[in-house]
């Protein structure tokens, strides 16, 4: 099973797979080696997102469209408060769940998800280079891909920030090895 989902790149802190001149032009560019490309000219790290609309739940990390900003959420009470101001009629509060991304500071506790009660961090999936190097090429003209999902049938009930409910079947994203999704261009 595939799913269309949106891409979102932002500004990095640090440094980011991505990169944009920072001249009238703003050509992205793609750079192993960026910590003396950042040094040597003036350019702006980027990171790259995908983002999926679906009900967001705890330990998610979500991106928000009114402010352009990234929050994980860590507790009901959020959101609670979430879902309250999307029924209220704020449309600004939107957001889309991250589920790959380049920032590989991003992770969640899977604890959370299941009967642990040891913290075991583990790092959001990745977006496979291969596809990174395409999106720079084409300047960041890729706005939505396929990406590729699984029937898990070991889930037991419990939330996966991975997992997408679909008729009580629990899919996940299906990742390779080294933690990198899967990629169709639409």
């Amino acid at each position: 099973m595939k799913k269309l989902v949106k891409i979102i790149m932002l500004p990095a802190e640090r440094s980011g797979l991505v990169i944009i001149g920072d001249d009238e032009r703003r050509k992205m560019y793609y750079k192993e080696n960026q910590d003396a490309f950042i040094k040597a000219e003036a350019v702006n790290p980027q990171h790259l997102y995908l983002t999926y609309e679906e009900e967001i739940k705890k330990g998610d990390w979500t991106y928000a469209v009114g402010d352009k900003s990234l929050t994980q959420f860590n507790n009901k009470g959020a959101i609670d408060a979430y879902y309250k101001g999307l029924n209220e009629g704020k449309p600004y509060m939107k957001i889309y769940k991250v589920i790959a991304t380049t920032n590989t500071s991003l992770t969640y506790d899977t604890a959370i998800f299941g009967n642990e009660t040891i913290r075991n961090w583990k790092q959001l999936p990745q977006i496979p280079e291969s596809f990174i190097k395409d999106y720079v090429e084409a300047q960041g003209n890729i706005k939505e891909v396929l990406v590729e999902y699984e029937k898990n049938n070991n889930s037991g009930g419990q939330h996966c920030p991975l997992g997408l409910d679909v008729n009580d079947d629990i899919y996940t994203i299906k990742l390779r090895p080294d933690n990198t999704v899967i990629i169709t261009l639409k």
